[in-house]
């Protein structure tokens, strides 16, 4: 894994706090995988989140299969040590969120 000077140099957002609640888009079968592992950036650098329900629910619908929006306690993620990075007025990137710290 890249250390946090390596992973900023590659972020073209910047490394901020974030607001208190982010939504992630995805599928019921993916969040199978979620509820037990939390959410992971899998093939990409870093979990993408969004803003607003309605981006979420836009990024969850180029997925095949039923929809599921997570609620993620951004704040206290922050809080508790993850980073995050502000990209743009919709888009969030974060580091691996845990379990405990989303809602259905």
């Amino acid at each position: 894994m890249k250390n946090i000077l390596e992973k900023l140099l590659y972020m073209t957002g910047e490394l901020k706090m974030p607001p208190e609640i982010l939504y992630h888009g995805t599928t019921e079968e993916a969040y199978k995988q979620i509820q037990y592992e939390g959410l992971k950036p899998m093939s990409r650098n870093y979990v993408h989140l969004s803003i607003e329900l309605a981006t979420a629910q836009i990024v969850a619908a180029r997925h095949h299969g039923a929809k599921v929006i997570l609620k993620v306690n951004a704040l206290e993620a922050w809080n508790a040590g993850i980073h995050f990075w502000y990209c743009n007025d919709t888009t969030w990137d974060a580091e691996a969120i845990p379990v405990a710290l989303q809602l259905k």
